[in-house]
């Protein structure tokens, strides 16, 4: 009986409605754009001023969208803390895990799992590779460096910050460095004395048939030099350049590559079929 009457006076009050939402005048403007952000929109409110802003303005991802869903996850806009991005950006980076440095694997007991197979996932379908090996606070790896081109990388170490974090300092060749393939020696056998080959061969087999109690390793260093020795000796080679420089790349061949450059850009500049 109590409980009817209470009910009842709640009733008569006339302030209790059933989800009343932002009406038609929305008292939520959004942060970029000043247009309202009503229910039937997709919008994220900031944690400290309490200001809303849409989905699209606020450049947030489906994917982030539904971790921000999440009560213990927080999201700060630009006006309060300066940045353009939400707050899931750089959560995703810190891993309370060390595994980091060797594997990309997420601990079992680790804290916001999903978030932290979430970025694992990312980077490897975007082939990044995590170059940071040094802990960054305490024993624990929380700053992360990836790139696509682990070989530009030269070095990445951890400095003292002005916080609880340490620095990390990244040094990146900015320019690839190309190797410049070294000149090889080429064998013309067509000429080589393969009489005195046969001959210097035949003895090798002698001599390592007497030699059975030899390891098979000497035997086998043995064999190799002294064949590769045969060869030096019995057979004329030349050295060759790179293959940058062909060889049948004579010089009227470059003169005629050349007069056909020319015309090829002749006819481009006279756009003609």
């Amino acid at each position: 009986m109590i409980k009817t009457l209470l009910i009842l006076l709640i009733l008569l009050a006339n302030d209790i409605q059933q989800n009343p939402g932002p009406g038609n005048r929305s008292d939520f403007p959004c942060g970029v754009c000043e247009v309202p952000v009503s229910w039937s929109q997709v919008g994220v409110c900031c944690n400290n001023c309490s200001v809303w802003y849409h989905k699209t303005c606020g450049d947030i991802s489906s994917r982030n969208m539904s971790y921000l869903e999440k009560s213990h996850v927080v999201w700060h806009c630009c006006k309060c803390n300066s940045i353009n991005v939400d707050s899931f950006t750089y959560n995703s980076f810190i891993l309370h895990t060390t595994n980091m440095r060797l594997h990309l694997v997420v601990e079992p007991g680790a804290q916001d799992r999903e978030v932290q197979q979430a970025l694992l996932d990312t980077s490897i379908d975007l082939g990044l590779t995590q170059v940071q090996r040094e802990p960054t606070r305490y024993n624990n790896l929380l700053d992360l460096v990836f790139t696509n081109n682990p070989s530009l990388c030269k070095s990445s170490t951890s400095i003292p910050g002005i916080s609880d974090h340490a620095m990390v300092v990244t040094d990146f060749d900015i320019i690839p460095h190309y190797i410049k393939q070294s000149k090889r020696k080429k064998y013309m056998f067509n000429k080589a004395d393969w009489d005195s080959i046969y001959k210097e061969m035949e003895q090798l087999s002698t001599t390592m048939e007497s030699q059975t109690a030899t390891p098979v390793e000497e035997l086998w260093s043995t064999f190799t030099t002294t064949v590769f020795t045969i060869i030096d000796k019995y057979t004329p080679s030349k050295v060759c350049a790179s293959r940058k420089s062909l060889p049948w790349l004579n010089r009227n061949l470059s003169r005629m590559l050349k007069i056909k450059l020319r015309l090829y850009r002749q006819a481009k500049r006279s756009k003609l079929e």
